[in-house]
């Protein structure tokens, strides 16, 4: 399966405005995320954000369960 994340600047780092509104320049939007070449079998999409800076320690920022599997992406 490939993913998609035309959100990201650097294919690094998420945008500024995917922050929380806490932090300068946050809106709190999530980045767009699209996907194909889903093998016929796929009953659902999970997907997860996690920060893997080692200051943050693998924190989880949100889970997305039971996607249907005729989805290809989220927006924003």
């Amino acid at each position: 399966m490939n993913a998609y994340y035309p959100s990201l600047y650097s294919g690094k780092y998420l945008p500024q405005k995917c922050a929380g509104q806490d932090s300068p320049g946050g809106q709190n939007v999530s980045p767009v995320i699209s996907w194909g070449d889903v093998p016929k079998e796929t009953r659902s999409f999970v997907l997860t954000m996690t920060d893997r800076h080692p200051s943050m320690d693998g924190w989880v920022y949100w889970y997305v369960i039971n996607i249907p599997p005729t989805v290809r992406g989220i927006s924003e």
